[in-house]
């Protein structure tokens, strides 16, 4: 939780009859943030979107957006929730001209945003390692807990909060108009109860059995190529050898990370794929899948790398 200072004022519902009126951001140097991403894992998904509101001695004095170049298929419930499409990022400067573009704009100024520390900066940090970049620790400043600690609602997203404060919101789940929004809500907090900022600073650790082992390294690879049967499939792979153009398994578990797929070290219920490298060997993961499918308890598939290669045509 960070810590925050706040007047002494009793945490209240918001009622219908409250009016924004003049802004009154706090004072400070700060960059508020959003990014919207392929997904919500930021250890395997991408940022697709990303903007960027600078506030200098509490005034409002640059912005910044941009697309983010994604090959891998978006998924119907991010094509529904952001109206991205992959047309929209076919042309997009590529994640690393994005990431120091980003950066350069951002200085070292304090990085305010909603979920920001859990979410946004979390993305931001894995982003940086996928393409041989340091990230940067700015200052992290939550909206998310500067909320839960002023003001009792229902819910506290972004969205909600700022109806219930009559902030007018029109378009939401795109980086620039959320941005916005969060600028509104951080001032109209600080309108009514004053809010002094003090960030915290955080760094990130790899949680996924596939991060501990690629060391959080997900390089992007160059060429398009057709991997709808790919995204979103969880793959398991077994007995590695080396096959078509992959010559180590952490080639072939790159390849399926950039197009949208993920990677179990286990068979479970909810693995897709099974990748059997090996026509002779019945190893543990084989003996998991096939006990899955004779009980009728999964859907996973057993297949060699020349299924595969086909799969990913």
């Amino acid at each position: 939780m960070l810590d925050f200072m706040f007047s002494r004022k009793t945490k209240r519902r918001q009622s219908e009859s409250v009016v924004v009126q003049s802004s009154a951001l706090p004072a400070g140097n700060y960059v508020v943030f959003d990014i919207e991403t392929s997904g919500f894992n930021p250890e395997l998904h991408k940022i697709i979107e990303i903007a960027a509101i600078k506030v200098v001695n509490g005034v409002r004095v640059d912005s910044y957006h941009s697309l983010v170049n994604y090959k891998g298929k978006l998924n119907s419930a991010i094509l529904e929730l952001t109206g991205i499409n992959p047309d929209d990022l076919r042309d997009a400067p590529d994640r690393k001209t994005v990431l120091q573009e980003f950066y350069n704009f951002i200085g070292d100024y304090d990085l305010v945003g909603h979920n920001i520390a859990q979410f946004d900066n979390k993305f931001l940090w894995f982003s940086a390692l996928s393409v041989g970049m340091t990230p940067k620790k700015n200052g992290i400043i939550d909206t998310l807990n500067i909320a839960k600690t002023t003001i009792l609602a229902d819910s506290y997203k972004l969205e909600y909060l700022c109806r219930e404060l009559n902030i007018s919101v029109h378009n939401t789940h795109r980086a620039l108009d959320d941005a916005n929004l969060t600028l509104m809500l951080l001032s109209k907090i600080n309108e009514q109860y004053g809010v002094g900022l003090l960030p915290e600073f955080y760094e990130y650790k790899s949680t996924s059995q596939f991060g501990q082992r690629m060391n959080s390294k997900f390089i992007t690879r160059s060429g398009d190529s057709d991997i709808a049967n790919i995204a979103g499939k969880l793959f398991c792979i077994t007995t590695f050898q080396p096959f078509s153009s992959f010559s180590k398994e952490s080639d072939l578990q790159q390849y399926i990370v950039d197009a949208g797929g993920q990677i179990g070290n286990n068979v479970t219920r909810k693995t897709d794929y099974l990748i059997d490298c090996d026509p002779v060997y019945v190893s543990s993961k084989e003996k998991k899948a096939l006990e899955y499918i004779d009980q009728g308890k999964s859907g996973v598939k057993i297949i060699t790398p020349e299924e595969f290669v086909a799969l990913a045509k």
